[in-house]
C-alpha cells in the first residue's frame, strides 16, 4: 500500500479526523443514495457529501425499467410519480422504416422526471437517518482503521460522484 505523502496529511485538517460516518459516500445522486440507502437498511451510520442542493436534475434517469423498480422497492422507495409504459421503440434516423421494438416480459416501467426520482430518494434516506452534507470530498487518505477525507473520517468510503471522480 502506497503511503500517502506528507503534504497531503497536512492538508487534511485536524476537524476531519473526526468519525462521521460508517459510510460515506462521495456523491448524492440516485446511485449515492441507492448505496446509502442500501447500507442503512443493513444498520450502518451514513454520511453523504454532495456539493449540490437536492433536488439535482440532469438529462439522465427518466426511464426506469421493471428490473429498477423492482430494486426501488426493496430500498422502500415507492409512490414515485410518472408514467408506465410497457416497452421501448428504437428507430434509425437515416431510414424512418427501420424500427427495433419490444415489451418487457414481466414488471412494470415507469417514466419519471429526474427530479421525482431524486427527491424521492433524499426523502427515503432521511426517513432512514442518513445524513448529508453540502461538501465535496476532495482528499482522503486510507489509514488502517479508516478512510480519512477532508469531510471527516469513515470506515468506508464510497465514490458514487460521477464522470469527475
Amino acid at each position: 500500500m502506497n503511503q500517502p505523502t506528507s503534504r497531503l496529511c497536512d492538508r487534511i485538517s485536524p476537524a476531519s479526523d473526526q468519525l462521521v460516518a460508517d459510510v460515506l459516500v462521495a456523491g448524492g445522486g440516485p446511485a449515492g443514495l441507492a448505496t446509502a440507502i442500501r447500507a442503512s437498511q443493513f444498520g450502518l451510520d451514513v454520511t453523504i457529501a454532495e456539493p449540490q442542493e437536492p433536488p439535482i436534475d440532469k438529462a439522465c434517469g427518466e426511464g426506469l425499467m421493471p428490473a429498477a423498480l423492482e430494486r426501488l422497492e426493496q430500498l422502500g422507495v415507492e409512490d414515485l410519480t410518472g408514467y408506465p409504459f410497457e416497452g421501448i421503440r428504437y428507430r434509425d434516423a437515416d431510414d424512418p422504416g427501420a424500427v427495433a421494438d419490444g415489451t418487457f416480459r414481466s414488471g412494470r416501467a415507469l417514466g419519471v422526471r429526474r427530479t421525482e426520482l431524486h427527491r424521492t430518494l433524499v426523502e427515503r434516506a432521511e426517513a432512514l437517518g442518513v445524513e448529508w452534507r453540502n461538501e465535496r470530498i476532495e482528499r482522503l487518505r486510507q489509514r488502517s482503521d479508516s478512510v480519512q477525507t477532508n469531510v471527516g473520517r469513515a470506515r468506508f468510503v464510497v465514490a458514487a460522484d460521477g464522470l469527475h471522480s
